[in-house]
């Protein structure tokens, strides 16, 4: 592979510090314009041109952190083969192999034995990042604008712990706090300084108020044990008057608990002879329960009989009663009969008699 020279590597850095400093400025979104205002001074002139000056230094090396992660995402994609011209896409491709490949292949050349194995672990600290090989890569990846897109996308699809994620979040941190330390003015820090002098007289105040408030919550505290010293006498003295008065309630209540026991005894006995004499009386009654349905089943039994005697004569006067019935209703038909013909009879006499009358 080619050697690059000191001069030209310089030249390369400058060109794409100009050419980075104009990409990332617009990734990262906070690009300073440097206009200035009819209230500002010159100090403020030179600080917001500092400011963008440092911010174009700071995207620029972000986006190259976020490239140096994906180039070998880059190359396994083939974006790079894509992208790149054939002379730079050879340049690359050598060095991104040459640093994958054993060191003891490559002793000769212009990898340090010690980088070799901090970017295998993923250091990505400056130190690694001196080597003109790679100095001359960032330089020509960078060139290519349209390499950004993917970058950016690869970067956020990557996943899972490493340095080089690490090392990228500090660094926009980093960056994102060094914007806002620039953004501030002097008047700013003027300001500031008032309102520290002004929070460092409330606070002098609120801590003698403290001081104030501390010897007057000692003093209720003295207060309040002396309270509590004579409220603890008064519970011994309370507690004593009330086991007194527990053992006279003992006392009270063996003696009626004695007293029940007797009344206790006094009536079981009366029970005893109540329930002697309700025992006798349910023996008799049973006795006159069993006698009266004994003979109540007796009369039962022939009122039952009567009854079936009673049901067997209504049966045969209920079927004498039908055949009456039968005959007297046949006798009933022939007179009707007889009678129908008899008028009949009459009424061919009464017609007879009209004629001849």
């Amino acid at each position: 592979m080619t050697e690059v020279s000191a001069s030209s590597l310089s030249e390369h850095t400058s060109d794409s510090s100009k050419t980075g400093s104009s990409k990332t400025s617009e990734h990262s979104g906070t690009k300073v314009e440097p206009e200035r205002d009819d209230g500002s001074s010159p100090m403020d002139m030179e600080r917001i041109i500092q400011t963008d000056r440092i911010t174009k230094s700071l995207d620029k090396l972000v986006y190259q952190t976020k490239l140096a992660i994906c180039i070998n995402n880059l190359m396994n994609d083939n974006i790079l083969a894509n992208i790149l011209t054939k002379k730079h896409l050879d340049a690359v491709t050598s060095t991104i192999y040459q640093y994958h490949r054993p060191v003891y292949e490559y002793a000769a050349s212009l990898i340090n034995i010690a980088a070799a194995d901090d970017i295998s672990a993923g250091d990505l600290s400056l130190k690694n990042r001196v080597n003109p090989d790679l100095c001359f890569m960032m330089y020509t990846l960078c060139s290519y604008p349209e390499l950004k897109p993917h970058v950016e996308r690869i970067t956020e699809q990557v996943k899972g712990p490493s340095v080089g994620l690490k090392y990228l979040q500090k660094l926009e941190e980093f960056r994102d706090l060094m914007v806002i330390q620039m953004k501030t003015t002097a008047a700013d820090e003027l300001a500031a300084i008032i309102n520290t002098r002004k929070l460092e007289k409330s606070n002098n105040e609120s801590l003698e108020k403290i001081r104030e408030d501390k010897e007057c919550l000692e003093q209720e505290k003295l207060d309040h044990e002396q309270i509590m010293r004579e409220k603890l006498e008064l519970i011994e003295q309370l507690k004593q008057e009330l086991e007194l008065n527990h053992h006279k309630a003992i006392i009270k209540r063996k003696k009626e608990i004695l007293d029940s026991e007797r009344q206790m005894v006094v009536a079981t006995r009366a029970h005893t002879v109540k329930y002697q004499m309700l025992k006798e009386e349910a023996e008799e009654t049973q006795d006159g329960y069993h006698s009266l349905l004994h003979r109540g089943l007796l009369a039962e039994k022939q009122l039952r009989d009567r009854r079936r005697k009673c049901e067997v004569q209504l049966q045969s006067w209920l079927q004498k009663y039908d055949v009456e019935m039968i005959v007297k209703q046949e006798e009933l038909d022939e007179l009707i009969k007889v009678h129908e013909e008899e008028r009949e009879k009459i009424e061919v006499l009464k017609v007879i008699y009209g004629v001849f009358s």
